[in-house]
């Protein structure tokens, strides 16, 4: 039995009565995003997959346009016409990390199309049952937790938390959830490599289907093809390449290097000035601190702090 796995979608759109809070984007950004769905719509009808699975975020606020919310809906409901489909919920679609919120949000609008947003689901391939858990972005504190009852009787997370590595993450060596045999992991956009703990669990975490931010706009999409095998395990998890357009073709990235040259300038003026002021504070002949800082700071950055000080 094959699944696929994705994340982290983030579609939205941007109009002058609902703006877009991420910058940089052009008018292809959202087609971008639907490209990749139907994309993997279409791989999943090649492999003959069971069930297509969601880890989260699908869509990037909890109330997006209704033409961007009946977009995401459609292929939701082109999926589920051809296989079992299963969505865990993200921070960015509810209001307030609340699931109680999810029927006054836009990922609401999917809940009416079946059950893909329960807790709970099963799979089947006729000998073997897999039953699978979602966890939104409310159930973190069961990162922490070493073998829970929520997750006894779970053979698939699909969880929408804080795991991988780097600051603020936990990862899957400190995870112990040893019912479970495969965790599909969402939120963290890096995703991370293909993993088994002590526990036995394999963890999987293809990273974000969009390009959101500055630093992920060349950064190649991925989902992730799991097969189980007739004996009831993981029998093997790959990496697959979505197709995506060039990032010159989704993003101004004029505009872009433009704001990060300007931040890369505020950094250098704010070290500047931190130097020059040192432990002397404003007192003394600042004008002639200024001017010594000349050789070290540049004069584009004296002579703004110069500007900057005469005005104040």
């Amino acid at each position: 039995m094959h699944l696929i796995f994705l994340c982290d979608s983030h579609i939205t759109s941007s109009s002058v009565e609902h703006p877009s809070p991420r910058k940089f984007r052009v008018q292809t950004y959202e087609q971008d995003i639907l490209n990749k769905l139907w994309w993997v719509d279409d791989y999943a009808t090649q492999v003959g997959a069971a069930a297509v699975i969601h880890g989260g975020d699908a869509l990037d606020r909890p109330k997006e346009p209704i033409a961007t919310t009946i977009r995401y809906a459609q292929w939701v409901q082109n999926v589920q016409s051809k296989r079992a489909f299963i969505q865990a919920l993200g921070q960015h679609e509810l209001v307030g990390y609340a699931k109680s919120s999810t029927p006054e949000c836009s990922v609401g609008v999917v809940g009416l199309l079946g059950d893909s947003l329960n807790d709970w689901h099963t799979l089947s391939d006729g000998g073997n049952t897999w039953k699978v858990r979602s966890l939104s972005c409310a159930d973190e504190h069961l990162v922490q937790m070493q073998d829970p009852v929520e997750l006894r009787d779970a053979d698939i997370v699909v969880a929408h938390l804080s795991i991988g590595y780097g600051h603020g993450l936990t990862p899957p060596e400190n995870i112990h959830w040893p019912h479970v045999k495969l965790c599909l992991c969402a939120h963290v956009h890096s995703g991370m490599p293909i993993t088994q703990n002590k526990d036995g669990t394999w963890f999987s975490a293809p990273g974000a289907l969009c390009r959101l931010n500055a630093d992920e706009i060349h950064r190649q999409p991925q989902i992730s093809i799991i097969r189980l095998s007739g004996a009831g395990e993981v029998q093997s998890i790959e990496y697959e390449d979505v197709p995506c357009r060039p990032a010159e073709e989704v993003f101004d990235l004029d505009a872009m290097e433009y704001a990060q040259e300007s931040q890369r300038e505020r950094t250098q003026f704010q070290r500047a000035l931190g130097e020059v002021v040192g432990e002397q504070g404003v007192v003394g002949d600042w004008r002639s601190l200024l001017e010594a800082a000349r050789p070290v700071a540049g004069d584009n950055v004296v002579d703004r702090t110069i500007k900057y000080a005469e005005e104040v």
